[in-house]
């Protein structure tokens, strides 16, 4: 892999983020948030693809002045998360959702010229499996993570369930993310070597499963690698940890790095990303 231009779509969301039903913060959030923050200050070229209400299009001004196209379609809505982090545990969240934006239609990305494609919805429903399907297609390297997939939200309340044609429409991508709870989940294996195998049998490149303080596995048909955890220092705030590992791992691949020095460097600044409140800035 080369250094190449990466569109992600997702839906931008509204953040807040709670510790033990306590409101923390607000914050503006999503995959395609986290993600664009760390691939811009990795140097990588970023269009971000999404869908909000005109609330949130201040969002993603920072994006725009430091290079990034923009693609931001018009919603009713803006998508609000609500992220309640268990003190004793900061693995563990309890997630609800306030409103969401409007699903992406193929009419409407049907113009995008798709070099590396990084899909970064959050729920189901944001693109359908067809679409995802023909976007795979057209896409030369595509990567995914899972949660966009069988999240669905029904009174605000996160749902999970299993989408039909979901092998289907994974086969052909290069990298598959998930964290444990869902590997295990989706493949209803418990233990987390033969849930990565199986996600990898689907038909994909490599499979990314992040573990939390327990490091991450990645999986690429012929090893399992196993990363640790990186933490410095004091704990604060774990929304984005995943995106920012993925990110930083997708820019290390793009550059040619091997999947142990790819994932250590995800790692280490998944790690610093739990230090702060927000998206990461490497400049501090």
């Amino acid at each position: 892999m080369t250094n190449r231009n990466i569109t992600i779509l997702g839906h931008l969301t509204k953040d807040i983020i709670k510790h033990d039903g306590k409101v923390v913060q607000e914050l503006p959030g999503g995959t395609v948030y986290y993600s664009t923050t760390v691939l811009q200050q990795l140097g990588e070229s970023v269009m971000l693809v999404t869908k909000c209400a005109s609330d949130g299009r201040r969002f993603l001004k920072p994006f725009e002045k430091k290079g990034a196209k923009l693609l931001v379609l018009p919603s009713k809505h803006t998508t609000v998360f609500i992220n309640d982090y268990l003190k004793n545990n900061p693995d563990e969240r309890k997630e609800s959702v306030g409103t969401l934006a409007g699903s992406f239609t193929e009419d409407e990305l049907k113009n995008l010229k798709l070099d590396v494609l990084y899909l970064g919805m959050i729920t189901a429903g944001e693109v359908d499996l067809e679409i995802l399907e023909w976007l795979v297609e057209s896409a030369e390297i595509t990567i995914l993570d899972v949660q966009g997939l069988f999240r669905s939200v029904e009174a605000g309340v996160l749902r999970h369930s299993l989408p039909d044609g979901l092998q289907k429409a994974v086969k052909g991508i290069h990298i598959l993310k998930a964290n444990s709870l869902e590997a295990r989940f989706l493949t209803n294996k418990h233990d987390l070597q033969d849930a990565i195998k199986c996600m990898y049998d689907w038909g994909v490149g490599e499979v990314v499963v992040t573990c939390g303080s327990e490091g991450s596995l990645v999986y690429d048909g012929q090893n399992i690698h196993q990363i640790p955890s990186c933490r410095y220092g004091k704990f604060v705030d774990a929304t984005g940890c995943g995106d920012t590992y993925l990110a930083a791992y997708l820019s290390q691949r793009l550059k040619g790095q091997a999947i142990p020095e790819a994932g250590k460097f995800a790692a280490m600044l998944a790690g610093k990303k739990t230090e702060v409140m927000g998206a990461l800035d490497l400049s501090e």
